[in-house]
C-alpha cells in the first residue's frame, strides 16, 4: 500500500549537545517536518510513500529532497518554486530545563503552494491513504486551499484519510483553527489526537489530569476518544498519552477506539 502526505519539511538546526542558544557557535542540520518524518518512518518500515510539498529551487531545498529519496520517499510530485526554506531552531532541553524552538518559516516556498499543480487524482489513483496533520493549513490560505483539494481527491480515489490535529500555538489561534479544522473532519477517517489538540482545534471540553505533572484521567481520554468519533464519524480516533517527567524523561502510550 502506497501512503501519500502532504506538508512542509523544514531546515533544523540545533545547537550541540544540550549547549544553549546563546552558548552556541555552529549548529546541527536535519531536514523534517511533521508529514515528511511520517513518510520516512513508513519507507524505513519498507512500505511505498510518497510526500508531497514546496521547495526552492536552489541548494537547500534540494537537500531536502536528497534526504527524502535517501530513505526512499517518492519525491516525484514535489514542486518546486519561491524564494526560502522554513527554519527552525531547537536547544535541547535537560533535566527540569524544556527545550527551546525558534521559527523562521515566514514566506517559505509551501507556504505559497498551488494546488492546482499538482495532479492528485494521478497521485492517489495507486495510493491506499493520505495523511495530514493540522500545522498544513495553519501554514496560511494556499496551502489550506491545496490540502482541501489532496482530500477531495482522496475520497474520490477511496483512500483512506488521517489527520494529526497537531495544534501549533505559534501558528494560529483556537479560534482560527477552529474555523479551519471542523470542516475538513468531513473527510476524515483516522483522527489523531491529544487533549490540547482536541480543546484547541476542535473545541472540545475536557478534564484529563496534568501531563506536566504525572497526572492522567484515562477515562476522561476514552471519553474523549468516544466524544469524538461520535461528533464527527470518524471510523478510528487515537488518543496519545505524554507524561512529562522532566525535559530528558517523558512516558508515552496511546488509546485506540475502532470499529
Amino acid at each position: 500500500m502506497k501512503v501519500v502526505t502532504f506538508g512542509e519539511i523544514m531546515l533544523r538546526l540545533s545547537t550541540p549537545g544540550f549547549s544553549r542558544f546563546m552558548q552556541a557557535d555552529r549548529f546541527d542540520v536535519h531536514y523534517g517536518g511533521g508529514e515528511a518524518n511520517v513518510a520516512v518512518s513508513l519507507a524505513n518500515f519498507g512500505l511505498q510513500s510518497a510526500f508531497v510539498t514546496r521547495l526552492p529551487e536552489n541548494e537547500l531545498g534540494q537537500a531536502a529532497v536528497n534526504m527524502l529519496r535517501g530513505h526512499g520517499v517518492d519525491t516525484s510530485h514535489i514542486l518546486r518554486g519561491g524564494e526560502r526554506i522554513g527554519i527552525y531552531f531547537l536547544e535541547t532541553g535537560a533535566s527540569q530545563r524544556p527545550s527551546k524552538v525558534i521559527y523562521d518559516r515566514a514566506h517559505s516556498a509551501v507556504s505559497a503552494i498551488d494546488g492546482r499543480e499538482v495532479d492528485w487524482d494521478a497521485l492517489f489513483r495507486d495510493a491506499g491513504w493520505f495523511h495530514w496533520t493540522g500545522i498544513t493549513p495553519a501554514l496560511g490560505e494556499p496551502c489550506r486551499q491545496a490540502l482541501e483539494m489532496a482530500c477531495a481527491a482522496a475520497r474520490r480515489a477511496g483512500v483512506t484519510i488521517s489527520c494529526d490535529l497537531n495544534y501549533r500555538k505559534k501558528l494560529w489561534s483556537p479560534r482560527e483553527a477552529q474555523q479551519v479544522m471542523q470542516p475538513l473532519m468531513s473527510y476524515v477517517d483516522v483522527c489523531i489526537a491529544n487533549e490540547e489538540d482536541a480543546q484547541k482545534s476542535l473545541g472540545l471540553t475536557i478534564s484529563a489530569g496534568d501531563v506536566h505533572k504525572g497526572q492522567l484521567n484515562m477515562e476522561a481520554y476514552a471519553e474523549t476518544a468516544r466524544t469524538l468519533k461520535k461528533r464527527y464519524g470518524f471510523k478510528t480516533v487515537a488518543i496519545t498519552l505524554r507524561e512529562s517527567r522532566s525535559a530528558s524523561e517523558n512516558g508515552w502510550s496511546a488509546l485506540l477506539l475502532d470499529n
